[in-house]
């Protein structure tokens, strides 16, 4: 189970210590430090959720007046900290958005989580949101993100706590598979199990935020939602240095298959 980092150590798991930046590979050469000040500047900005339909769209399925998702921000400095902040630009008729926080300050190398709130209340099916993201660094040419939202009337879906059943898939980019298996969890909490004694990468329980929980009526139980998460390394295992996977993207297809207490 190579989603696991702490506590337990389980077949190939490893311990994952804290957030660091890249490893500065600069030559030391002044004009190579100067060119690279030049072009390397500014921000980016993709979503956890693996549905970018092109460049910088990405279809968002909102099951709920009140929903959630992960935005992902970066940095395109590398050397030395920036910090990126996020405005809500523009959204359909109906609907609005809160921003766990509207200032990220980033190390090189590194990436950062941003929760989303939609409400939807009388919004449209095609309905949309742009978020701006600008970097300190670089604050003339800010970057955009669209979101078109796939609106549907569906079970609750899951909070910050939430504890659940996760069946899960692990390929790399290349669809070679990984891992698989079934986890407790908790959304948007890296640590699950009945003393919190089993603790995961930060991609991984961040994806199950705003996922339709299982329902069931007269005792026969149905799956939740299924969902394709993409974990950039910052995100996955690009802390644990010396770890296989550590420069590696993480493809996670997310089901949900079971909700409540966590045995």
């Amino acid at each position: 189970m190579l989603i696991l980092v702490a506590a337990v150590v389980i077949s190939a798991v490893i311990f994952i210590g804290t957030k660091t930046g890249r490893t500065d590979t600069s030559t030391g050469n002044d004009d190579d430090a100067g060119a690279l000040n030049e072009t390397a500047r500014g921000a980016n900005l993709t979503y956890l959720d693996d549905t970018e339909s092109d460049p910088g769209v990405f279809t968002v399925l909102i099951s709920q007046d009140t929903d959630f998702g992960i935005l992902v921000v970066g940095s395109k400095l590398e050397n030395g900290t920036d910090t990126v902040n996020l405005a809500v630009q523009n959204t359909s008729q109906g609907v609005s958005v809160d921003l766990e926080t509207d200032r990220v300050t980033i190390e090189a190398g590194d990436m950062e989580p941003v929760l989303v709130t939609y409400h939807v209340n009388g919004a449209s099916q095609d309905a949309f949101v742009i978020i701006n993201a600008t970097a300190e660094s670089d604050p003339n040419n800010p970057v955009n993100i669209t979101l078109r939202l796939d609106i549907v009337s569906g079970n609750p879906v899951t909070g910050r706590g939430d504890q659940l059943m996760v069946e899960y898939r692990l390929t790399d980019p290349q669809g070679n598979e990984l891992d698989a298996g079934t986890l407790p969890a908790q959304a948007g909490v890296p640590e699950a199990g009945p003393a919190g004694q089993v603790g995961y990468i930060e991609g991984f329980y961040l994806g199950l935020m705003g996922m339709e929980k299982p329902g069931g009526f007269f005792g026969i139980a149905s799956r939740g939602e299924t969902k394709t998460i993409r974990v950039p390394p910052p995100l996955g295992y690009g802390t644990a240095n010396g770890h296989e996977l550590e420069d590696t993207t993480l493809i996670f297809t997310l089901t949900l298959v079971a909700k409540g207490p966590l045995a």
